[in-house]
């Protein structure tokens, strides 16, 4: 009988360090969104205008908010929304150089709101589930351009929350969590006419996406009104492609690709640059929902509906990234990305959901043994070293991290400065020191230059009725 009492012995005290590891990681987990969430809001904060901000906010005093619209959509661009957006808010001196807060915070709400819209829908609604969600969404944001940046946040940011709530309502009626109402249907081809005008990744994505749900709900319910929110999508899509200034710019533009070349290198670069980062959510999603199981049962999607679906969020990826390939043969600007990795994170999440409910259906608890306690500890770790890596290169330490959130404080009252001496130089010529390029935070785009014909000095010139602007040197 000896052994057997050593045995449960060794076994009980086994179950305790497991269960006490177990809540050292889920603390860790929670102390790391925290902490991020907080550098996100202090970044935000500190957010300042640069360079395109100051050419769309010039446009907007000279022809008006929707003047603006229209003269953009002739001779340079048909993202109707994204150019009313960053109109409306540049055109206010007082909004875009004292507010200039507002921009980031609003993305990071609509961004947080349609999270908690997908947790609802396809999780539960947990502060744990939506972090889950949330900190990984902004993690991969290209922050630089996607959130801190008036013109590529009008432009990317908001495109990411919106595509996500219109994925999100899409979704409910493939799998009969919703019913297709007039309202809910109404309110879906607002937003694909919305998500349309803010860039051509999101436009070609969000009609790949409801191509093949649409006819899946049709096929299975002889439905059609889901084809209402893809004739508007596709509405919209014409109203932008169209614009006489797409046509202008693309004048400027050389590529020798076609369109079968362009498709093959869209998939040759989700491959490439995304597969790893792929599987690495997957398992990412899978480790979260075995630290953070569901209170609740959950409706398990069926393995037709979970093909279905990723394939569908595949397919949206594609196309996405197909429109880049076409224009610039590669993936394009980092702040075109955001789109990619959140489509990459929602598939994640389905097949990693369809597998964890798997296993539950199988084992019939979710109790976690102390060998898979021990593992996700050893993955958890791992992962997050990889994120923190990954979200403060090319810095090689902490107090290289530390710096940059000084940096971001030292840039603000930089600009302040300079735009209250820009303010108060109406009618003169303008030399102002130059931004030290060496410290560059996370919330720095570009900088005005030494040339007053520079296109970034005429605009900022512009914008503060100068003659002209430079830089001196350092």
């Amino acid at each position: 009988m000896t052994p057997t009492s050593t045995y449960q012995t060794a076994s009980v005290l086994t179950d305790v360090r497991a269960s006490r590891l177990l809540r050292a990681v889920r603390i860790t987990w929670l102390v790391s969104a925290v902490l991020f969430l907080n550098w996100l809001l202090w970044s935000a904060w500190n957010a300042v205008p640069s360079v395109d901000d100051f050419c769309y906010g010039y446009g907007g005093k000279v022809y008006g908010m929707f003047g603006n619209v229209v003269q953009i959509y002739h001779y340079w661009s048909g993202r109707y929304v994204s150019t009313f957006l960053i109109s409306a808010f540049a055109g206010s001196n007082d909004l875009l150089l004292k507010h200039y807060y507002a921009v980031p915070l609003f993305i990071l709400l609509l961004n947080l709101a349609a999270v908690i819209h997908f947790v609802r829908s396809f999780a539960q609604l947990r502060v744990f589930m939506v972090l889950g969600l949330f900190v990984p969404l902004m993690a991969f944001f290209q922050l630089r351009q996607s959130l801190f940046w008036l013109s590529g946040g009008a432009t990317y940011g908001v495109a990411c929350g919106l595509f996500l709530l219109i994925i999100t309502e899409a979704l409910k009626i493939y799998t009969h969590k919703a019913s297709p109402t007039v309202t809910r249907i109404s309110l879906m081809s607002l937003g694909a006419l919305l998500l349309a005008g803010c860039n051509e990744g999101a436009m070609l994505a969000n009609i790949a996406l409801l191509v093949p749900l649409t006819l899946a709900v049709y096929l299975h319910d002889h439905d059609k009104r889901m084809g209402w929110v893809l004739l508007a999508a596709i509405i919209g899509a014409l109203i932008a492609g169209l614009a006489p200034g797409n046509f202008v710019r693309a004048a400027l533009m050389t590529h020798k690709l076609d369109f079968i070349q362009a498709a093959w290198l869209g998939l040759e670069l989700i491959i490439r640059r995304y597969l790893l980062a792929f599987l690495a959510l997957v398992v990412l999603w899978r480790i979260f929902m075995e630290l953070f199981p569901f209170k609740t049962p959950l409706t398990m999607l069926s393995r037709r509906q979970t093909i279905i679906i990723t394939l569908a969020l595949f397919v949206a990826l594609w196309a996405g990234i197909f429109a880049r390939a076409y224009i610039k043969g590669d993936l394009g600007p980092s702040r075109t990305r955001t789109q990619d990795f959140m489509l990459m994170i929602v598939m994640a999440f389905f097949l990693a959901r369809f597998s964890y409910l798997n296993y539950l259906a199988t084992s019939g608890h979710a109790r976690l043994s102390w060998q898979r306690t021990y593992g996700i500890a050893a993955v958890t770790v791992v992962v997050i070293g990889l994120i923190t890596t990954f979200i403060t290169y090319p810095h090689k330490s902490w107090k290289d991290v530390m710096l940059q959130v000084q940096a971001s404080s030292h840039l603000h009252a930089f600009m302040e400065h300079r735009f209250a001496t820009a303010l108060a130089s109406t009618n003169s010529k303008l030399e102002v020191p130059a931004y030290p390029s060496h410290l560059a935070p996370i919330t720095f785009f570009r900088d005005i230059t030494a040339d007053p014909e520079h296109w970034e000095n005429r605009c900022f010139a512009d914008y503060f009725q100068l003659p002209e602007v430079v830089t001196k040197p350092e």
